[in-house]
């Protein structure tokens, strides 16, 4: 026979919009950076530690309105008013995804759609030699050598240093860097291998390192080797000889030299 279900009430209700979300960043102080501001985001994008102030607009009162993270906690917004701005502060330790939601009926209800979560994590600065350009190093023990360096990063720099050792000895620091708080610098300085009173075979080791109030970073060590005079003045002679040195013609003495 005919059968007939319970009765259902369907309430249709409009919920309120988000129609603007506007993001200020303040970020860690170790990275000395002002705070930031985007006037229409959503989505997070900063390095881990940052606070991300959220200033929420909607087309009509929010009622119990919250942050809603995929972690499950919550974040309560403050504000409303005539202007239907509500504010709320996400601290950015690990990626994630977030919804702004409210309360209707006594249930919550999602009023946006999903945004995401960045944190980056700081990256360490970038350091390199640039002279000499190829590595090892060749000189007479009573040559003047130049060493220099390039430094950049995301953040302030705090030091741009290079250090070198005459043959494993202590060590020794030249500062390169001209104003702190910069994110690029560069700097040379030149070392006169005769106040070392080097002997033939004796080796000044060099690197640079470059640092910033997060993290430092070091390129790999490079050598300036003291070779004898009597070596390169044998070698100009074998280059300059009449024949080549038994390799034939012209084309072979450019490849000697």
């Amino acid at each position: 026979g005919a059968m007939t279900s319970e009765h259902y009430h369907i309430r249709v209700t409009d919920l309120p919009a988000v129609k603007q979300i506007r993001v200020t960043y303040h970020f860690p102080a170790w990275t000395g950076m002002p705070s930031e501001v985007e006037e229409r985001s959503g989505d997070l994008r900063a390095v881990t530690g940052t606070l991300a102030e959220l200033q929420i607009s909607t087309d009509r009162p929010l009622q119990g309105g919250k942050i809603q993270l995929d972690n499950g906690a919550q974040i309560q917004l403050d504000g409303g008013g005539e202007n239907n701005v509500y504010r709320g502060t996400v601290k950015m330790d690990k990626d994630g995804v977030y919804h702004i939601a409210g309360i209707d009926g006594g249930q919550p209800v999602r009023v946006s759609e999903d945004f995401f979560i960045e944190a980056r994590k700081p990256n360490p600065p970038q350091v390199s030699l640039v002279r000499p350009s190829r590595g090892d190093y060749h000189a007479n023990p009573v040559e003047e050598v130049t060493v220099a360096a390039k430094a950049s990063g995301d953040y302030g720099l705090r030091g741009v240093e290079l250090h070198y050792s005459v043959n494993g000895g202590p060590e020794k620091t030249v500062d390169l860097l001209p104003q702190k708080g910069k994110k690029d610098a560069s700097g040379s300085t030149t070392l006169s291998l005769e106040d070392f009173k080097l002997l033939p075979g004796d080796l000044v080791s060099v690197y640079a390192s470059a640092k910033d109030a997060n993290a430092e970073a070091h390129t790999d060590m490079m050598f300036i080797q003291a070779d004898p005079f009597e070596r390169e003045f044998s070698q100009s002679q074998q280059s300059g000889g009449g024949g080549g040195g038994g390799g034939g013609g012209g084309g072979n003495q450019s490849e000697q030299i």
